[in-house]
């Protein structure tokens, strides 16, 4: 398996470095079942955090750029029933799925509570522990 880092994702996404694009395109063409892309829930938030501020993604690309590496088998997405979760629920907008995905992770870890400023994390709270 390989891992693969933020800018890797964020090439395979946007295309806009022709260079890093080519090694990047490679890099998925020549991924197989026997020898995976690994994505960590890190990353993952990362990506849709630049491809969201950055790029400025809309929600229906940051769930299908998610869809995409979920539905793919030549990715390995950890905690890809989180995203999976996230993806579903209509309500998480996708400006909001990198605090959703955060909170999930800590109430996954056994949290009993999330501590946050972030007036709209609480709100994502409360729908993700329905």
């Amino acid at each position: 398996m390989i891992g693969v880092d933020t800018n890797v994702l964020v090439r395979y996404v946007a295309q806009d470095d022709v260079e890093q694009c080519r090694v990047v395109n490679e890099l998925f063409d020549q991924a197989s079942t026997k020898n995976k892309l690994f994505v960590s829930a890190v990353v993952m938030v990362e990506s849709l955090w630049v491809l969201l501020s950055h790029y400025k993604i809309t929600d229906a690309q940051a769930r299908n750029f998610i869809r995409l590496l979920l539905s793919s088998k030549k990715v390995s997405l950890e905690r890809s029933e989180l995203f999976t979760k996230i993806i579903a629920e209509d309500k998480i907008k996708a400006k909001d799925m990198t605090d959703a995905i955060i909170a999930s992770i800590a109430f996954d870890a056994g949290c009993t509570e999330f501590f946050t400023f972030d007036v709209k994390c609480k709100r994502l709270i409360s729908i993700l522990s329905k």
